[in-house]
């Protein structure tokens, strides 16, 4: 994982969208109060995936 402050990811950020595409490595972006995590759109619709296939089976638990 990579760590940058929001200037160096704004001068380089399609540089850094490709890199963590290519890699599957997430980055965070840091400012002064808030902090950001990029990640690939590949390995977010995974998450989402694994989030719903997860809330489905707790519903039709929760039904039977």
């Amino acid at each position: 994982m990579q760590t940058l402050s929001a200037s160096e990811a704004r001068l380089n950020l399609f540089c850094i969208v490709d890199k963590t595409a290519e890699t599957h490595q997430s980055t965070v972006i840091l400012c002064r109060h808030n902090a950001a995590k990029l990640l690939p759109i590949e390995d977010w619709r995974t998450i989402l995936g694994v989030l719903t296939a997860t809330a489905l089976a707790s519903t039709a638990t929760d039904l039977n």
